[in-house]
């Protein structure tokens, strides 16, 4: 399943969005995996790794667009975050569950075949989301994504030269390359989806050129705190120069790993 849906977005891989119809999810994961994680029993080992769960505040408008701020779930008395979860969503809080695949096998097992096809680093993560909310606002991130959606529908307002509304229906997946502009929220129907990134910024075409002039151009011990990987928070100078280039249609392979890196899958141009 993994191999047939990066077939089917090798044309537009690192260029533009794409949207897979699917009659089921990508995984068998739904509500009883979420409700079992949460529960006292399973948590020990999840959480042991950080904030397990993060929850957005409930939106205070009716604007989709509105920015909401994560912030860490406490479990209860009894040591399980199950309820205080159920409280959130019932409040029209959405949430993340961080890091998936350091500790679920079924994420892991799609986080390692993803990567076998595209040779890039990948981690998963899964947002709940109630019906009429949404988490972020209309955005882009630094890393490629994959939107693997498993219960219920979400909405997408997906932004490239010009904005397109989509939807997806359980099983569905959405491609957005990093730098891509979009909000998803919720209408009649609760979501959950997974949001499977691929870290393709640290071999991009601008960041090996931030790399090598970083080391050209400055004493090569300066370089860990000077250089900001590009298209990375905290962008330095040259990483905003780099960006403005790679927004321009004069050089758009700022953006696209190198053909020499064997990373390019087959038919993608």
């Amino acid at each position: 399943a993994v191999r047939e849906l990066v077939d089917a977005i090798a044309p537009v891989f690192e260029l533009r969005h794409a949207h897979v119809e699917r009659d089921s999810p990508l995984v068998p994961l739904g509500l009883a995996h979420v409700a079992h994680w949460l529960s006292a029993a399973a948590l020990p080992f999840a959480a042991s790794d950080g904030e397990l769960v993060e929850v957005f505040s409930p939106p205070r408008g009716s604007s989709n667009a509105e920015v909401l701020r994560p912030s860490e779930l406490r479990p209860t008395a009894a040591g399980d975050l199950l309820q205080p979860a159920l409280d959130a969503f019932a409040a029209k809080s959405s949430m993340v569950i961080n890091s998936l695949h350091r500790w679920d096998a079924t994420a892991a097992r799609l986080a390692d075949a993803l990567q076998a096809e595209l040779r890039l680093p990948v981690d998963v993560y899964m947002y709940l989301t109630p019906p009429r909310s949404h988490s972020y606002g209309l955005h882009a991130d630094v890393m490629d994504a994959f939107m693997v959606q498993l219960v219920g529908a979400k909405n997408w307002t997906v932004c490239a030269a010009e904005c397109e509304h989509l939807e997806l229906r359980r099983g569905d997946v959405l491609y957005l390359p990093m730098g891509t502009k979009h909000h998803a929220w919720t209408e009649g129907s609760l979501s959950a989806h997974l949001t499977v990134n691929v870290e393709r910024q640290f071999v991009a075409w601008g960041t090996l050129l931030m790399a090598t002039a970083c080391r050209l151009l400055l004493d090569a011990r300066k370089c860990g705190s000077a250089l900001q990987p590009f298209g990375m928070e905290g962008e330095t100078d040259l990483s905003r120069a780099l960006q403005s280039l790679a927004e321009q249609n004069g050089a758009p392979r700022l953006l696209r790993t190198p053909d020499a890196l064997g990373l390019r899958r087959r038919g993608a141009p």
